[in-house]
This record gives C-alpha cells, structure tokens and sequence, in this order.
C-alpha cells in the first residue's frame, strides 16, 4: 500500500475531519487483521450495514468518532475499522454492549443486524 498524504490535512483541524495519518494507520489495521475489502457492486454484508447503522447513529447524536472511540474504550482507527464494516465480528463483538449503550437505542432494534453475524 502506497501512503497518500491529504493536500487538505493541514487545512481541516476542525473536530469532523481525522488526519490522513488516522485513515493511513485504520487501513493498516484491517489489512493486518486480514480483513477482505469487498468490491463497490457487492451487496452489504451484515458487518457492512451493522457498521453504517452505529455510524448514523453516533452522527445524529453529534459525537465525533474521537468521543465516541473515547467512550467505547476503542481507538479512532477501530471506529473506522467498526463502522465500515470491516473490523472483524470477534473484535465487534466486546464492544457492542457499550455502542448500544452510548447510543442509546434499544437492542430490538439492532437484533435483525446481528442475526447474520458469527461472533465465535
């Protein structure tokens, strides 16, 4: 993997925007965890949609992924991982009960996600 450094890093220190280097060291993970990104014209898997769903949810509650990385007990670059769907179930898995917990929905509500899911 070549490193790209953002033209706009410097420029966009504002809460919102995350340094290349956090995106660069988040992809350096999943590939280390031997994580699979699927092709664009793939159907969302469950880790896929489960990960989209904690991402709309922690931005309409207004946290920023440092906040919540903070509150879950994760770092930044798992966020990441977790939210594109690409941070494996095993490791997922010992941070939901905080995610539902900090988002505040009810799990019936995040049950149809987990069904597909194989935390072992």
């Amino acid at each position: 993997m070549k490193k790209i450094n953002a033209s706009s890093d410097k420029k966009n220190r504002e809460e919102g925007f995350l340094p290349a280097e956090t995106l660069w060291r988040a992809a350096q993970m999943i590939c280390q965890k031997g994580m699979v990104v699927p092709p664009i014209d793939a159907e969302p898997a469950p880790l896929e949609m489960l990960g989209l769903t904690v991402g709309i949810l922690r931005r309409r509650k207004h946290i920023s992924h440092s906040q919540f990385a903070q509150k879950i007990g994760c770092s930044v670059e798992e966020l990441l991982a977790l939210e594109a769907g690409l941070l494996p179930a095993k490791d997922l898995a010992k941070y939901l009960p905080l995610i539902i917990n900090e988002i505040e929905v009810p799990k019936k509500f995040l049950q149809p996600l987990f069904q597909n899911i194989k935390f072992a």
